[in-house]
């Protein structure tokens, strides 16, 4: 563990099993591990007592003045200079960062354990070669490493006139796998007695069973069974329509002229049912989609709606989802204007009907989510952000097991193309007022 920390440490925290800070709020850079403490400062030199080794070019840290060096140099008491000390020795260093005060001193590289770890022998796979040797047949070598095997044939095996192929000659030959990945386990040999098998041919053999191991061991495993895709027909209609997405209750009732209003669960249960209400659910972990991937659905449940986080940027995903029986696809965020347009146009002329999409046109965006309450906020509450070093505060909500944080200012697309087409508009509000909310829709 103590090798660990000097590769790379930034200290370590029980974490949420315990309800402990999954953060080191003290420093985000390495800290190395500690070797020793302070005992005295000059403008010269620095006066340590160890409590673990020291090696000549290893990285040092003081803790509280947060510089460090690089041991050149190392006195004993004696102002001779060492290679290395010991823990419990003391030790001097060259004072060339100004400390002034005692501290703790941490090493944050080694040296030694650089060296250990580049002289590490890469770790070779094991392989199992068979080689079959009979006279007037193919010279055969298969070769196996735990999951994979290759076989190859050569040329014919002659009997030999003069000397014959032994079988130390031959195993000699297998086993120079040199730069390879693999090492020799074991090799059996079924071979007739009396053979001539020249030298190049058998190194050949084993270089290209060895050659085409290493390209099946690179492609991987892959389960993958292509099939054809059914690019049929089927009924979809698209209208000219308006959604709103909303968060808090007080952005409740929205006006009649809207189509469907998404609501998160808290919400929704406050509210009597009808189709004009949809719910936000997000797909659960024993899913095959993606749990973050959200639907909106309403109930009964005979109208689902992908949401943005299937992240559709193209023609085939959007036919895909309406197949699966989704009504409506929302399309990604990532798109422009001109692609959704290019999109909305190409899916039409490809499949000859007309999808139905619908595209976020103001929204401040999710940058990111992360599993667990990591701020220990209030749940469903939007009065929380956090703040960059360009004073740019990011909202952060915590919700049904996720800490959200949405981008610090509000998107909203030009209207102008877009409304040309026969797709549904969706606003998805995050602390907009009523007042706010009707100023936008009259825009």
């Amino acid at each position: 563990m103590n090798k660990l920390k000097i590769l790379f440490n930034r200290d370590f925290t029980l974490g949420h099993l315990f309800h402990d800070d999954i953060r080191n709020s003290s420093s985000p850079n390495h800290l190395g591990f500690k070797i020793g403490d302070v005992l005295a400062v000059t403008p010269k030199k620095i006066k340590i007592r160890l409590t673990y080794p020291l090696y000549q070019e290893d990285g040092v840290r003081f803790l509280k003045e947060k510089k460090g060096f690089v041991a050149n140099f190392i006195y004993d008491e004696k102002d001779r200079l060492i290679a290395s000390a010991e823990a419990g020795q003391i030790i001097f260093l060259d004072n060339k960062i100004g400390l002034q005060r005692e501290d703790a001193i941490y090493k944050t590289t080694s040296k030694k354990l650089e060296d250990d770890i580049f002289s590490l022998k890469n770790k070779k796979i094991e392989v199992s070669m068979h080689i079959i040797a009979k006279i007037d047949e193919k010279l055969t070598l298969k070769i196996m490493d735990h999951e994979n095997e290759i076989i190859e044939k050569s040329v014919i095996v002659e009997k030999a006139k003069t000397s014959s192929m032994t079988e130390e000659k031959i195993k000699g030959q297998l086993k120079k796998l040199g730069n390879t990945p693999f090492v020799l386990k074991e090799v059996t040999l079924d071979i007739d007695e009396n053979i001539f098998i020249s030298i190049k041919d058998l190194n050949d053999l084993r270089r290209s069973v060895v050659e085409k191991l290493i390209i099946l061991r690179q492609k991987g495993k892959s389960n993958y069974q292509k099939q054809a895709v059914d690019f049929s027909h089927f009924s979809s209609s698209s209208n000219r329509e308006l959604s709103f997405q909303v968060m808090r209750e007080e952005q409740l009732p929205i006006s009649s002229s809207v189509d469907r209003i998404y609501l998160p669960d808290f919400l929704y249960k406050k509210i009597t049912p009808s189709k004009k209400y949809f719910l936000v659910e997000s797909f659960h972990h024993d899913s095959t989609l993606n749990p973050q991937l959200r639907k909106f659905y309403s109930i009964p449940g005979d109208f689902d709606i992908s949401d943005y986080t299937f992240n559709v940027m193209n023609i085939y995903s959007v036919y895909y989802l309406l197949k699966l029986g989704y009504k409506k696809v929302t399309i990604s965020v990532e798109l422009s204007n001109e692609e959704i347009i290019y999109l909305f146009t190409h899916f039409q002329e490809v499949f000859h009907f007309t999808p139905s999409l619908e595209v976020i046109v103001y929204d401040r965006v999710v940058v990111m989510n992360i599993k667990g309450n990591i701020l220990d906020i209030p749940q469903n509450q939007i009065s929380y952000y956090l703040k960059d070093y360009q004073n740019r505060c990011f909202p952060v909500v915590y919700r049904n097991g996720f800490t959200y944080i949405y981008h610090y200012e509000v998107k909203m697309r030009d209207l102008a193309q877009l409304s040309l087409l026969p797709i549904s508009l969706r606003y998805h509000f995050f602390n907009e007022d009523a007042t706010e909310i009707q100023q936008l829709v009259n825009r």
